[in-house]
């Protein structure tokens, strides 16, 4: 499996991203605070 940072955000409490702009795939995110990884998971674009 490859990996590259397609999206990098700054946010509080919450966000929403736009993925029109990604192609059909599985895409794996995490989401980190000062001090480290909080959260990390899968989401499928169809």
């Amino acid at each position: 499996m490859l990996s590259n940072e397609l999206i990098s955000k700054e946010f509080i409490n919450s966000t929403t991203i736009n993925t029109d702009n990604l192609p059909r795939g599985i895409y794996l995110y995490e989401i980190k605070n000062s001090n480290g990884t909080i959260k990390n998971g899968k989401v499928l674009k169809m």
